[in-house]
């Protein structure tokens, strides 16, 4: 199995296209911090081991 790019100019490959975003903030300006929830509905046309999102600098929790 291949491993996820590390390129951090990757795409998403041509089979996978975002349909929705919804992200549910919560916005701390004095911490300089937030946390919150992002749930993206795609459009996978074939099966694939793993898909890369960008995530740079943030602490992901839980995935589904």
């Amino acid at each position: 199995m291949a491993l996820p790019p590390t390129d951090r100019n990757y795409r998403l490959p041509e089979f996978v296209r975002p349909l929705r975003y919804d992200a549910f903030l919560s916005i701390d300006p004095e911490g300089r911090t937030f946390h919150g929830r992002l749930r993206i509905s795609l459009s996978i046309e074939r099966e694939s081991a793993w898909i890369a999102l960008h995530a740079a600098s943030l602490s992901v929790t839980r995935a589904t």
